[in-house]
């Protein structure tokens, strides 16, 4: 499923396509290892700020939410910032990896289905 995206040949040579398959691949390489520890999570949010970016300086609505999930799920959760209670959830569940597994879903969508009209990255449209 990560490499379907490149069968979009004609897209190769767009930066905007380009950091978008960097992101997808950084958050799954974190998310679909059987032996991710805490401390892989950092791969995971740096596909994440990567593709947050590429939005800038607007995101969409569902992209807000999704950085309050990343920070508080994956960055805070292993943290004493978080409450014992809830990490004992965090833990149990394995909350850890479901907000990056959804950015992935839309980061899959998105190589899939935007047409990466130009070679200039979002916030560089004038």
């Amino acid at each position: 499923m990560m490499l379907l995206p490149l069968y979009r040949f004609s897209k190769w040579g767009n930066t905007s396509f380009q950091l978008t398959y960097l992101a997808q691949l950084l958050i799954g390489l974190v998310i679909f290892s059987t032996s991710a520890e805490s401390p892989t999570y950092v791969i995971a949010v740096v596909g994440f700020g990567i593709w947050y970016v590429l939005h800038a300086p607007k995101p969409a609505l569902y992209m807000y939410i999704l950085l309050i999930l990343v920070l508080a799920l994956t960055v805070f959760s292993p943290t004493d910032l978080f409450p014992n209670i809830l990490q004992a959830i965090v833990v149990k569940y394995a909350l850890k990896s479901l907000p990056c597994f959804l950015a992935w879903l839309f980061i899959s969508y998105s190589l899939f289905f935007n047409s990466f009209e130009n070679n200039s990255l979002p916030h560089e449209k004038a």
